[in-house]
């Protein structure tokens, strides 16, 4: 009878810890999935916790909104991050407006020619981490960094990067390696992390032919990414 007693208390003892556990569980908040940008595209989008945090950092809502998180970028809690400062590009930005149709750059080979028509606008930005530091306080922590910011493009067919430059309207080959610093203070007890991020964006193109003979046809599609800059953010480690 002891022993059965004794069964008993365990039992109910091991029930009582589930329903505690079951209640202590159900007190947190769940882990959001992150919207992927589309079935065809890399990248996330920032959960409506994450874009409502960084609005309150002072960020645009409509950036926010429309921003992609690529690579290690989707790694970050964002609702977590205390700092976001962004660092332009040493050269113009957003200066370019071509026109989008047709544009007849100069690409003559033995088949004929290549040019851009549908140039889209200059959209889709996206956030990737390229490196990082991190340390304990009390003091101040400091990211310095020789980094280099470029243009590039992509295509499926072998047109050239002066004919995309001439229809993007942006040159597809620019880089430029410079130094970018930022500092923030770390209480002590706490442990901060500073990560550079790239910013960037790209214009969607398609690719006709123009050959010597015959009439022009569609021969592939492809996009141009510009380097905005970068941008430091300051998260718990």
């Amino acid at each position: 009878m002891r022993r059965m007693i004794q069964i008993l208390l365990v039992l109910s003892l091991l029930a009582v810890g589930l329903v505690a556990s079951g209640a202590a569980l159900s007190l947190e908040e769940p882990p959001t999935p992150r919207p992927q940008v589309s079935p065809d595209s890399v990248g996330y989008r920032l959960t409506p916790a994450e874009q409502e945090h960084l609005v309150e950092l002072g960020l645009d809502p409509q950036e926010v909104a429309d921003v992609s998180i690529v690579g290690d970028s989707e790694n970050i809690d964002w609702r977590k991050v205390t700092e976001v400062v962004f660092v332009l590009n040493p050269e113009e930005v957003l200066t370019s407006t071509p026109t989008k149709g047709n544009n007849h750059g100069v690409q003559l080979d033995l088949l004929g020619s290549y040019y851009l028509t549908n140039v889209g606008s200059l959209c889709c930005e996206y956030w990737a981490v390229e490196d990082w530091v991190s340390g304990y306080g009390p003091g101040t922590l400091t990211y310095s960094s020789a980094v280099t910011s470029e243009h590039s493009f992509s295509a499926n067919v072998g047109v050239s990067a002066s004919v995309v430059t001439a229809g993007v309207g942006f040159d597809v080959t620019w880089s430029n390696t410079h130094t970018d610093s930022f500092s923030t203070d770390v209480p002590a007890g706490q442990c901060k992390k500073i990560l550079s991020i790239e910013i960037k964006k790209q214009r969607s193109f398609d690719v006709w032919a123009n050959p010597w003979l015959g009439s022009d046809y569609y021969a592939g599609s492809g996009s141009a990414h510009k380097s905005m800059g970068r941008t430091f953010v300051v998260t718990g480690c």
